[in-house]
Order: C-alpha cells, then sequence, then structure tokens
C-alpha cells in the first residue's frame, strides 16, 4: 500500500513533533508539506523524521513564509526533477518507483494573491512534461482554491485543467474550519485509481487538517495505454497566428446553430490537433527507453 499525506503547515517549525508524531504513527510513505516558512538559515537537522529524507524548496529572497517540501522514507530512491518555474507557484516534484512502477510526486503552493490563470497555465504545462514520462502521478497541495465552491471562477479553471488531463482530485472533506465556514483548499490530484482517502487532525500544529490517500500499487504494469495531448513542443505564438488565421466570419453565413457548433468544434480540434497532437502514454515510455 503506497501511502501519501499533505499538510499546510504555516510554519513548519511551530510545534514540529506533533507533525512528527503523525508521520510515524500512520506511517506514510510521503509527506509533502505547503507553506514550510524555511529559509537558508534553518538546518535539515531541525526538521528531521527519523527514517525519512527531507528534499526542500525554500522560497528564498526577501519574502517572508511560503516554501515547501517532501518527506519520504529512507529506502524510496527518488530524483529531482526539472520543471518550468513561475512566480504564481511553488513546486517540487520527484520522481519514485514503487513495485517497480514510476510515479511522479508533486508538492505544489499557489499563494493566495497570484493570478490563477498564470498558476493554471504552468501547472498544466508542467503536468504534461511530467506524466509523459510516468506511469501515475500524485500531486498534492494547497491552491487556494475552494473546492467546496462549484460556482467560483477559480474553481471552474481548476475542474477544467482536470478534465483535459484525464486526472482526478480525491479529497472530498472539508480541510480548513473558520469560525462560521469551513473550506476545501488542500488537494491531491492523481491519475491513479481505486484511491482512497481522508483527513486527520494533527492538534496545535496548523489551522488545516492534514490529508491522505492510500493506493495499492498493481504488482504488474498491465493496464491499456492512456491518451492524453502532449504540450511538450507547444509554442504559444504559433497556436495563436494559426487561430488567427481560421475564417471564423463564416459563422454569420450559416443558419443552423449545429453548423455553428460544428463549424467552431471542427476547427478547434484540428488546431489542437496541429499543436497539441494525441499521444499514447506507452508509446511516449518506449521512445524514451530507446
Amino acid at each position: 500500500m503506497f501511502k501519501l499525506a499533505h499538510i499546510n503547515a504555516r510554519s513548519i517549525l511551530k510545534n514540529f513533533n506533533s507533525l512528527k508524531d503523525c508521520v510515524v504513527v500512520n506511517d506514510f510513505d510521503v509527506v509533502t508539506v505547503t507553506e514550510t516558512w524555511l529559509n537558508d538559515a534553518v538546518a535539515d537537522d531541525l526538521v528531521h523524521i527519523n527514517d525519512y529524507i527531507v528534499v526542500r524548496e525554500d522560497r528564498g529572497g526577501d519574502r517572508r513564509g511560503g516554501g515547501v517540501c517532501v518527506f519520504l522514507k529512507n529506502q524510496i530512491a527518488f530524483k529531482k526533477l526539472e520543471i518550468i518555474t513561475d512566480a504564481s507557484c511553488e513546486q517540487l516534484w520527484l520522481s519514485i518507483k514503487i513495485n517497480k512502477i514510476s510515479i511522479a510526486v508533486g508538492v505544489v503552493y499557489r499563494p493566495p494573491y497570484t493570478n490563477c490563470n498564470d498558476f493554471i497555465s504552468n501547472l498544466e504545462e508542467n503536468l504534461s512534461n511530467i506524466y509523459v514520462k510516468h506511469t501515475e502521478i500524485f500531486c498534492a497541495g494547497d491552491m487556494n482554491i475552494n473546492m467546496l465552491d462549484c460556482n467560483g471562477s477559480n474553481y471552474r479553471l481548476l475542474y477544467g485543467l482536470l478534465d483535459a488531463t484525464g486526472l482526478a482530485q480525491v479529497i472530498d472533506e472539508p480541510t480548513r474550519m473558520g469560525r462560521s465556514s469551513c473550506s476545501l483548499l488542500d488537494v491531491v490530484i492523481t491519475s491513479a485509481v481505486g484511491v482512497g482517502s481522508g483527513v486527520v487532525d494533527v492538534p496545535g500544529f496548523s489551522d488545516h487538517l492534514l490529508i491522505y490517500c492510500e493506493w495499492l500499487p498493481p504488482t504488474k504494469t498491465t493496464s491499456a495505454p492512456r491518451a492524453i495531448r502532449s504540450y511538450r513542443n507547444f509554442s504559444q505564438v504559433d497556436f495563436d497566428c494559426d487561430l488567427r488565421s481560421i475564417a471564423w466570419d463564416v459563422i454569420y453565413s450559416l443558419g443552423d446553430i449545429d453548423e455553428i457548433v460544428g463549424f467552431f468544434t471542427t476547427n478547434l480540434l484540428q488546431l489542437f490537433d496541429l499543436h497539441a497532437p494525441v499521444i499514447t502514454l506507452s508509446l511516449i515510455k518506449q521512445i524514451y527507453r530507446g
């Protein structure tokens, strides 16, 4: 059983022993943390958990707060992945293997003052590059998007990304309790199926609840190939140029709504097929291995 947990710490040094005890008691394989509030002056020894390795991505600079990190068991081999960074998002991605299955584990934090459109665009680009090289993805974090607000514009942006990438958000309980309201800000996004999830209170540690998911990896990777759109060679400039070249004024000569919808659908699909072709993961893996 692969067990992953996440929490927004809002200063990981604050009552760190509570988090450490929770991690050890629940025997999590991987724990991701957002808002660590760590900096270069804080040594790894101060956030040490026995039998775990910590990988950090501190915010840096003169800005207070932020920062993300990942704790993972000593016996799990990992490689830090290179990603496309953006001011709207703090991310850390690792590549690990469980039962010989290649898994990308990411922790993501979007500060509430940043642009959500920029954040979604950056996250989509990184997911597209990472997904084709891994069998499964587990991405945890606080994106400052309330997943209980189904009518919110940011909610729709995130679910549009999930729909486009074939990923699922598996946390379905509130993760932060206010005096008069509750919200679901902390999420786990994954490509895996059959994932269980829940929330755990870590008393005195944070005003966010700890979230977790459990997944039983297959002993053999016999799943059918999955198709996704590849943005690996996507050019926004070329896409915009081809988009403008389409004779959109033709719709004014179409008298039937079905014809108009068909015109839009056909042209947009052809455009995406050209700039972000559909690929199967199994084929891409063969290419990378070869």
